[in-house]
């Protein structure tokens, strides 16, 4: 199936916000995390059974938002690929191969197109990502861009983006809880702070679960 414009938003993000086990994505550029949450929704962060895993290539640090890389390593994994160009996103066994990177610019001012296809836990495009992701290295969780690294990122694709005006709807990041803005946010620190806990500290009351454990530990 080809998918474009708003068709192709709106069906990658239908899959975001149901997904259950495995969100695997490959781009080279990774916009402002207010975008992503709009491309992505919010429902797969409060899931701690979800394998997520990014692969992007570092060196295009002027094209990396450095907080999203960052809510991305308090969820999952982040790794670094040298020349990756790919833009590939896999959610469960549903596949996007499209030219949009994750930034708000693709998917609301650009003309992309997509093939989106489902897959069995068999198909080639889950050995491709396998290979690809076993020949790159971690990012750390202290990684910043090497240039003008107190500057903020920006949400754009490389190229010139004079001019581009709104072509296609983005969606709302999350519905609203009152009183909750940043809740989605708050998850991933939490989820952060859990595996740390966990990484670092011996059980201090095993008869509790973990996050019992951790909200006596923050008590």
């Amino acid at each position: 199936m080809i998918l474009f414009g708003d068709n192709l938003i709106s069906k990658i993000r239908a899959e975001f916000d149901n997904v259950k086990n495995r969100i695997w994505i490959a781009v080279p550029f990774i916009g402002e995390w207010t975008a992503v949450k709009k491309i992505m929704g919010t429902n797969w962060i409060s899931n701690n059974n979800l394998n997520v895993k990014i692969l992007t290539d570092i060196r295009n640090d002027a094209f990396l938002n450095p907080e999203t890389v960052k809510q991305f390593l308090h969820k999952g994994e982040v790794k670094t690929l040298p020349g990756l160009h790919a833009k590939i996103y896999i959610i469960d066994n549903s596949v996007f191969i499209t030219s949009a990177n994750l930034t708000g610019t693709a998917f609301f001012k650009r003309y992309e197109i997509c093939e989106y296809f489902p897959i069995t836990d068999k198909h080639d495009i889950l050995n491709v990502f396998t290979e690809w992701w076993n020949k790159s290295k971690y990012v750390n969780s202290d990684w910043q861009p090497n240039k003008n690294k107190n500057a903020r990122q920006s949400d754009n694709d490389a190229g010139n983006i004079a001019g581009l005006k709104k072509l296609w709807n983005l969606p709302e990041s999350s519905i609203k809880v009152r009183n909750f803005k940043d809740y989605q946010d708050n998850i991933l620190l939490y989820n952060h702070l859990m595996k740390i806990y966990n990484r670092d500290s011996d059980r201090l009351l095993p008869k509790l679960s973990e996050y019992h454990e951790l909200d006596a530990f923050l008590n």
